[in-house]
């Protein structure tokens, strides 16, 4: 896993965002996110990672924006603290950085709030799909800005400004599966654009991402065609809002010993998270019908699935709630369905929303991406603001 070290303060420090009133006023900048600005100076200065990420965490729920770390480190006159707030501040510094070593950090990345799923391009880079967005986003390990862009919408057949709200990627080889969520607008609307499934081909000493086969638009009618998934209600499911109590939504999929797993955030089945096997998804981006297995049902203790990743013969899910309200969770699970997940991580997501992840090559780690679009900046959430003050937050950690 990358420190926070060394490499903490640049992403950070790239990606300044100050609220409105703040930038406007800078007598504005007392308070509570002042004594952030300190802290967070403090443990990047002196190299606590533990204690960064803690700080980070904290600073990106209040929305007090991104720290001015660079100028404070790059500046040896800069009076940032005198008596009791200094002593405060190094106790806080101390007392943050006591914890072990290992622990994860929170990094920043810039260019957009959305992350809804990524994969791993070689082991210096990755790519992150945004559901606002028919992009995939390119990102080098370290480096706030994104190195490129590349658009799907001429490939999806949307216009350049409209969204297929793409939520999960699965990597088979030098392939990539995506899926969208296949559900209604929030305000209950079909929106065929929204109904995608198909595929990249990478190369990742080229950094290159190039879509293959075609767009398969049929998905749902599939899965509502097949009457070994009648018990998941997901006709009923298909007519409703994705966040309402048993609508649609897939945020899912994952490779499998045999095709993909797909992901259900909603509907729920007594409680339980679905997972539904596809058995063809080559297949399917020739256009051929998809063909699906036996549903699986595994207790997330109430919550959907927002992202699952295979992680050697394991995977690693990241579950949360069906609507808005609710609490987030990390699980590993086996893959059999007569084993149950077991939590983990609880600490490294706190603050987060934890909806993509993949496994970095030649590792049993797996970053998580914080879906931070709602994420309050002043007066506005992340998704509103301009893209040049858009950011989403990630995690490494090791299940």
């Amino acid at each position: 896993m990358a420190s926070a070290t060394g490499m903490g303060a640049d992403i950070v420090s790239e990606r300044c965002m100050v609220p409105p009133q703040a930038a406007s006023k800078r007598q504005a900048d007392t308070g509570v996110k002042r004594e952030v600005r300190i802290m967070v100076w403090l443990l990047k200065c002196r190299g606590s990672t533990p204690a960064v990420g803690a700080v980070q965490a904290l600073h990106a729920r209040s929305a007090f924006g991104c720290s001015r770390i660079k100028k404070f480190c790059q500046s040896k006159e800069e009076p940032i603290m005198r008596g009791a707030r200094k002593i405060a501040g190094l106790m806080l510094c101390l007392l943050l950085g006591a914890g072990s070593a290992g622990a994860a950090s929170v990094e920043t990345y810039a260019g957009l709030c959305d992350a809804s799923a990524g994969f791993a391009l070689g082991a210096n880079h990755f790519v992150v799909v945004d559901n606002e967005h028919n992009v995939l986003t390119l990102y080098k390990t370290g480096q706030a800005r994104p190195v490129r862009v590349f658009p799907l919408h001429a490939f999806l057949g949307t216009d350049e400004d409209d969204d297929s709200d793409l939520e999960a990627a699965a990597v088979v080889g030098d392939r990539v599966y995506i899926v969208s969520s296949h559900g209604r607008t929030s305000g209950g609307k079909e929106k065929g654009r929204r109904h995608r499934f198909f595929a990249v081909d990478i190369d990742p000493a080229r950094l290159s991402v190039s879509p293959v086969g075609k767009p398969y638009k049929k998905l749902q009618r599939d899965l509502l065609a097949t009457p070994a998934l009648d018990d998941l209600r997901l006709k009923a499911a298909a007519k409703l809002p994705p966040e309402q109590r048993d609508g649609f939504n897939i945020e899912g999929l994952a490779a499998a010993d045999s095709g993909l797993l797909i992901g259900f955030r909603n509907p729920l089945v007594g409680g339980k998270a679905i997972l539904v096997p596809l058995d063809n998804p080559a297949a399917v981006i020739k256009g051929k019908t998809a063909r699906f297995g036996a549903p699986i049902l595994i207790d997330l203790g109430g919550r959907g699935i927002r992202g699952i990743e295979r992680v050697g013969k394991e995977y690693v899910i990241a579950a949360g709630p069906v609507a808005d309200d609710g609490t987030f969770a990390l699980y590993r699970w086996s893959g059999a369905s007569t084993d149950a997940p077991v939590a983990f991580g609880t600490d490294a997501i706190a603050g987060m929303k934890p909806e993509g992840l993949f496994e970095l090559p030649g590792t049993t780690a797996v970053r998580i991406l914080s879906d931070d679009g709602d994420v309050r900046y002043g007066e506005r959430v992340c998704k509103d603001v301009p893209a040049a003050r858009k950011q989403f937050r990630n995690v490494v950690v090791t299940p």
